[in-house]
């Protein structure tokens, strides 16, 4: 097939016709000009990390494909690095099957060959996934597991599940398991924990970061400048908790509320950091709580991080899917040392939460 595209740079105002190219790609999805065009500005200009690579594909002006790289600054041992993340990746539907994905990608690899890190990572869906493995040197690192409490088992089963009596059934099931072998058990945590609800991560938060962050090798930098750009998304709505004692910070966690299939609502927890597993537990009750006010059907997050974790949600009564609808953690190591490579590539070294992610 004849090649009538051509590839190049992001230019000042591709963003109109890049919303274009959202409207086809994503037709599902309503789109506000305006509310469109200020997320875009936040996402690629306003990043405090540093500035994009976008690269575009082209036809007599037309722009029919995207890739995009954004920065992020991550803490490696005692070390600071940017690297970045995949985002955004689309090709016009009359366009696929062309090379266009893999070509804008390698040039826009080579546009950061420059800067001296050259770690890429990304949570690609199924239909990039092949193309970022078999061309261009990604691999699965990690699939990182859904972790689920139900506040509503009907509404939850009913994803899965048509036949109503069957739905009964299983309701009554998941009830009895869940209050059985998922029970919450009790906090202690003592009086002088308070948990509240803030708008912005006052200065705090970088003290909690430097007294906890050596227990994580890989991770994001989770300061307040990162965290108060993160989460203030234009036209998002996070609730953002704060765990304080004796007027320090010891811990904090983002949660939206958002639509999901059928009808079905969800809070999603998109961060959580905090210095011990009590903690942990008693911002996750308080996010329950908050939910359970807002008649929210399910409350879920996807991350990796270490046993303090893992156990402080189970014990909340939350349940880990390890393959159902796992999140990919795909990790391009191709162009640094051995050492840096092995570091990147080891996933018990990462600790990743779907705020690290581009999902808003």
């Amino acid at each position: 097939m004849e090649r009538n595209w051509s590839i190049r740079p992001y230019r000042i105002g591709d963003e109109h016709e890049i919303l274009s190219l959202w409207k086809v790609v994503h037709p599902e999805r309503e789109y506000n000009r305006e509310k469109w065009l200020r997320w875009w500005t936040w996402q690629y200009k306003e990043n405090p990390a540093g500035s994009s690579a976008i690269w575009i594909a082209e036809d007599n002006g037309k722009i029919v494909g995207q890739y995009a790289l954004i920065s992020e600054l991550v803490k490696v041992y005692d070390n600071l690095s940017i690297i970045y993340q995949s985002v955004d990746t689309m090709t016009h539907p009359n366009y696929r099957r062309q090379g266009m994905f893999i070509m804008l990608a390698r040039a826009a690899y080579q546009s950061i060959e420059n800067n001296d890190t050259h770690i890429i990572f990304g949570f690609p869906n199924n239909q990039s996934l092949p193309g970022f493995i078999g061309e261009l040197n990604f691999h699965v690192i990690l699939n990182i597991p859904l972790i689920v409490k139900p506040l509503n088992w009907g509404n939850f089963l009913k994803l899965r599940i048509k036949n109503k009596l069957f739905l009964s059934i299983c309701q009554k099931i998941g009830e009895l398991a869940q209050n059985s072998f998922f029970k919450p058990m009790v906090c202690n945590v003592g009086d002088e924990l308070t948990i509240s609800k803030v708008d912005t991560f006052d200065e705090r938060i970088n003290d909690l970061w430097e007294k906890i962050s050596d227990r994580y090798t890989v991770t994001v930098v989770r300061k307040a400048m990162y965290l108060n750009w993160r989460y203030a998304a234009p036209d998002i709505k996070y609730f953002k908790y704060i765990a304080e004692k004796k007027g320090e910070i010891v811990g904090y966690l983002v949660i939206g509320y958002r639509p999901w299939r059928e009808n079905v609502k969800v809070g999603i927890i998109f961060d959580i950091f905090a210095e011990t597993r009590e903690v942990t537990r008693y911002l996750l009750t308080k996010a329950e709580e908050d939910c359970r006010i807002e008649k929210l059907d399910l409350l879920y997050t996807q991350m990796k991080g270490n046993k303090m974790y893992a156990t402080a949600f189970r014990r909340n009564g939350f349940i880990t899917f390890p393959l159902i609808e796992s999140l990919k953690l795909i990790v391009r190591t191709a162009k640094c040392d051995k050492k840096k490579r092995n570091i990147f590539n080891d996933n018990s070294k990462w600790l990743i939460q779907l705020g690290d992610s581009d999902l808003v």
